[in-house]
């Protein structure tokens, strides 16, 4: 009698049927040094999971960080109202109303935070899910909110750096959110360079990049889209990202 046939989930041959498939926080883990296995292993999951923890990380740190980003938008806020009172521009009862809904503001400040966080992510996947349409992808929608919930994770990372800055400089020093921030921006002096060159300065970020390497990464590994096509979608994404920035540097003057 011939003996059965090797059942291929035991036999200690087969190492493919074994493999574990990684989970979450391996894939979050996996996404800094092999991004495109995560994005190609992910294309056939779903996008749940990155989308919620993205989002659970970034709300949780800027909670974290909210007492650092006060810091600097009070400052900010108290040097207008003081350039404004210095060219007569502002009334005494004026400026009280002002100082009275900046602090009606900071006080919900957080919520409005943790409801635009998923939103504006929900949004910016649409986006890349139509622009990368244009350029032959085959992602669904639920696989482009994956890779753009991968994509943010260098946000996460600058959240987590904003803490450090935040344990080591004194922010209540800085009138500027770029002053913390890792790009260009950081290094120039807003009130003495172009509005419009500011804004520009501020997309030029290494976290910007990143993210932006990360949406070319995912185009590749879960649309199938070449290489070339790839890099323009992200560059088209990049650009649309910089627009709403270069319309408000340019209505500012």
């Amino acid at each position: 009698a011939h003996p059965p046939p090797e059942d291929p989930m035991t036999d200690p041959t087969n190492t493919t049927a074994a493999e574990p498939v990684p989970g979450i926080i391996e894939d979050f883990i996996d996404i800094f040094g092999s991004p495109s296995q995560v994005f190609a292993r992910r294309a056939r999951g779903g996008a749940f999971a990155p989308f919620l923890v993205t989002c659970l990380l970034l709300i949780g740190l800027m909670f974290v960080n909210r007492g650092v980003m006060s810091n600097i938008m009070d400052t900010q806020m108290a040097k207008g109202i003081a350039a404004a009172q210095q060219k007569g521009n502002m009334t005494p009862e004026q400026m009280e109303k002002v100082a009275e809904a900046q602090k009606a503001v900071a006080k919900y400040a957080f919520v409005g935070v943790a409801v635009s966080t998923p939103v504006t992510l929900l949004l910016f996947a649409l986006v890349a899910w139509l622009v990368g349409k244009m350029f032959g992808s085959v992602m669904t929608f639920g696989m482009s909110l994956m890779v753009v919930s991968f994509s943010w994770v260098p946000k996460v990372v600058e959240q987590v750096l904003l803490s450090v800055q935040g344990m080591l400089l004194d922010t209540s020093t800085m009138t500027e959110p770029a002053q913390v921030s890792l790009g260009l921006a950081r290094f120039l002096d807003h009130a003495s360079t172009s509005s419009t060159v500011f804004a520009a300065a501020m997309r030029v970020d290494p976290i910007i990049l990143w993210s932006t390497f990360l949406l070319a990464t995912g185009f590749m590994a879960a649309g199938k889209i070449e290489k070339g096509k790839a890099w323009t979608a992200a560059l088209v994404l990049w650009v649309a990202g910089f627009l709403p920035v270069l319309y408000g540097a340019m209505k500012a003057g």
